[in-house]
């Protein structure tokens, strides 16, 4: 009797020991859960973007020619990207160079979305050398990303002077990471640290369709490079 009262103590104090310690696990498992959820950063591009979306209203439309449907968004203010981590991305340029995101921060950065059959992103290039030729690449970076194909950027560049760095086939890059849907051509800006400051959507300031954009961009860099 004596064994096996014993046997049953020890037993209870395993079981007693077996459940503080699980309760201990869950209490810790909880815990990081909360702490996990309470420190996401909620300034990065895709919570920002998230909530940017909230009020947007989808648009359909028919296409002249076309038996399906077209769709459109009505309602996004891209402007409230501004303040936000650009997007993370790692590609390679046509010339064979990786670029990804966190090589650009100590940097100014002007990026640019344009294709070879958008005129206003053509027309708006030579202005756009301007800025590399007055303020270099010492302090600055210059991307481009185009849907166009490596073959088609490198044939337009042998008769058209555009001295951005290109990334070329980024359907993807464009769609996901940044997924961009307020039109060609956009350009953002970005400060050393990483952060959008502006976004410039179309060749024309929408506040005061008499100032080009790379007139902004002109003004906005030597603020930045001020600093």
């Amino acid at each position: 009797m004596i064994v096996i009262s014993i046997s049953e103590r020890f037993q209870k104090i395993i079981f007693d020991k077996s459940i503080h310690n699980l309760c201990r696990l869950l209490s810790i498992i909880l815990l990081f859960i909360l702490l996990n959820v309470s420190c996401q950063p909620t300034d990065t591009y895709e919570v920002r973007y998230n909530k940017c979306f909230e009020n947007v209203k989808t648009i359909e439309f028919d296409m002249e020619g076309a038996t399906k449907k077209g769709f459109g968004y009505t309602g996004f203010d891209a402007k409230c990207l501004v303040g936000s981590l650009l997007p993370f991305f790692k590609v390679t340029d046509i010339n064979g160079d990786e670029i990804e995101t966190k090589n650009l921060i100590g940097k100014v950065t002007v990026i640019n979305f344009w294709f070879i059959k958008c005129a206003p992103c053509i027309a708006e290039i030579p202005d756009l050398n301007s800025i590399v030729n007055k303020y270099g690449k010492e302090k600055v970076n210059y991307v481009s990303f185009s849907n166009d194909s490596e073959h088609d950027v490198k044939e337009f560049l042998k008769t058209n002077t555009f001295i951005f760095t290109h990334v070329t086939n980024a359907k993807h890059i464009i769609e996901e990471n940044f997924r961009l849907i307020w039109g060609y051509p956009s350009t953002i800006v970005v400060n050393r640290e990483g952060r959008i400051v502006e976004i410039f959507q179309g060749s024309k300031l929408k506040n005061d369709p008499s100032i080009s954009v790379t007139t902004a961009i002109d003004s906005l860099l030597a603020e930045l490079l001020r600093k």
